[in-house]
């Protein structure tokens, strides 16, 4: 997954193994909704929506052109719930 795509783990398994790569210097962030405040979890929004999409995937190296190329938040209606977390700072 890209920077900036909110997942979340909601199972476990001993056969499967999660790893993250993280390019330009960034460092993982381990946000859990159970434990924020609604100005918290605002925060957390913006600052995953601020993230830029890497120009290559870290754990293949290929270039993101199909996520470059992706309709943006305004173009996926998401405009009103995007602006409601302008009242934080």
């Amino acid at each position: 997954m890209p920077a900036g795509v909110s997942h979340e783990m909601i199972g476990q398994s001993d056969h499967i193994h999660m790893c993250g790569g993280y390019p330009d210097g960034r460092d993982w962030d381990d946000i859990q909704e159970a434990f924020l405040s609604d100005e918290d979890y605002k925060r957390a929004c913006k600052r995953i929506m601020g993230l830029p999409i890497p120009e290559r995937d870290p754990a293949t190296g290929n270039p993101m052109s199909q996520w470059h190329a992706a309709p943006s938040s305004v173009d996926g209606g998401w405009n009103d719930w995007r602006k409601s977390l302008d009242s934080v700072s």
